[in-house]
């Protein structure tokens, strides 16, 4: 082999590897735009994620207030307009279950059903902070009322579906809705918290 014919594969050799670095730096430049795309990609998906998460809690707590006050506007007319309470109790201070609503009570396995829900029951009147038993009835029956949107109302609502109308004892017939189960389970409800709570005023618990 020429000495110009060697000098000719060594430039050839040296073109070649410097065709490969070449190519090299260029996919490492390709990578490297790729991963800034990519990592550019991700923090706007995280931005945006985060803004409708924050939109999602907004839309929560906006629900969780109607929610409320509905159910305070329901327990404020079903204390201006008592027909559930002279059908279900006695006349009598405090208020009591009179025998209609016990069998109704009995019927829907009541205290079983204040047992197992008793914890959010009471923190749910613990969070309206009852300064006296007046307040705690009325906080018994929004925390019940309350809890008819939960899963875990379903077989009294089933309950309710299932059952005929009652005859009552002036003969007349009734049907019975969910604010009835509400107002039956929030008499023993306001006892077990009074009994656990202890003593408030001594106010007299309306008739």
């Amino acid at each position: 082999m020429t000495q110009i014919q060697i000098i000719m594969t060594v430039i050839a050799a040296v073109v070649t590897i410097l065709g490969g670095v070449y190519a090299m730096f260029q996919f490492v430049f390709q990578v490297g735009k790729t991963k800034e795309h990519l990592e550019g990609f991700e923090k706007n998906t995280i931005d945006r994620l985060d803004k409708i998460d924050k939109r999602l809690d907004s839309i929560d707590e906006t629900v969780e207030d109607h929610t409320l006050a509905l159910v305070q506007i329901f327990t404020f007319l079903g204390q201006k307009y008592p027909k559930r309470g002279s059908i279900f109790a006695q006349k009598s201070s405090p208020r009591s279950l009179n025998e209609l609503g016990k069998k109704v009570f009995d019927d829907i396995n009541g205290q079983e059903f204040l047992n197992e829900n008793k914890d959010i029951l009471f923190t749910f009147i613990d969070n309206e902070s009852p300064k006296t038993r007046l307040d705690v009835e009325n906080y018994s029956l929004q925390a019940l009322m309350k809890l008819t949107g939960d899963s875990v109302f379903n077989r009294l609502k089933d309950y309710v579906y299932e059952a005929p109308a009652m005859e009552l004892p002036d003969g007349k017939k009734y049907e019975l809705a969910i604010g009835d189960i509400c107002f039956i389970l929030s008499l023993p409800l306001r006892d077990m918290y009074i009994k656990e709570k202890g003593t408030f005023e001594e106010n007299q618990l309306p008739e």
